[in-house]
């Protein structure tokens, strides 16, 4: 799983403790996608914003020009973070996999 080539993976750590992971590209059905997930023990501490926000600002670095969210349609927590940080929803987005599912996108930097 790790050993593929368009995978990039972050920790999150705090204080020398690995928080949660940041990835970008995991899914092949969703390109140009991240996928964040914080340890239950530190969730809606913030940490989620700031990688995020980490990622975003970095993202040349990396050569990423293009970052899409996809979460469930219920997942407020992580669509107020996406919202906050300037990601826009697209409102005609259909997911062939989860009729749940809704997409976000950053505009370019």
């Amino acid at each position: 799983f790790l050993r593929q080539p368009h995978l990039k993976v972050w920790l999150i750590k705090e204080k020398n403790q690995i928080v949660g992971f940041l990835n970008f590209n995991a899914l092949p059905v969703h390109p140009d996608s991240f996928g964040l997930v914080i340890g239950r023990a530190h969730i809606r501490q913030g940490y989620a914003k700031k990688a995020l926000g980490e990622f975003i600002r970095r993202r040349k670095e990396y050569g990423i020009t293009s970052i899409n969210g996809y979460c469930h349609r219920e997942n407020v927590g992580i669509i107020n973070t996406m919202k906050s940080l300037g990601f826009v929803q697209e409102e005609n987005f259909e997911d062939p996999h989860d009729v749940n599912a809704v997409k976000f996108s950053h505009p370019q930097q």
